[in-house]
């Protein structure tokens, strides 16, 4: 009967988590959930949710302001000047400057 040799080798190391590139770890979150978090306790990619949501929102913003955010406004305003609080003239100068583009002044 042979007997088994005790291997001396050293314990082996924990496997190394291969880190996704932020577009790489967008596409595993639908296609490979289980593996979409790999990394992360190594490397962490706070700042590509951080950008997308930034862009996102002001993009919105943009797009939104004169078709929803200024018609709300101005019916406000208009409102105020049927109620007496507001005159026409300042309507006419508040709608003219919300409109225009933006100046610094000095």
């Amino acid at each position: 009967m042979e007997v088994p040799e005790a291997s001396s080798a050293a314990p082996s190391a924990p496997p190394v988590e291969r880190s996704l590139s932020p577009f790489a770890r967008a596409v595993a979150i639908f296609t490979n959930p289980t593996r979409a978090w790999d990394g992360l306790a190594t490397r962490s990619q706070w700042w590509f949710p951080l950008i997308i949501m930034t862009l996102v929102g002001a993009g919105l913003t943009a797009v939104l302001h004169e078709r929803a955010v200024m018609p709300t406004i101005t019916e406000q305003w208009e409102k105020m000047v049927e109620d007496g609080k507001m005159t026409q003239d300042q309507l006419d100068k508040m709608e003219q400057r919300m409109s225009g583009p933006r100046r610094c002044r000095p």
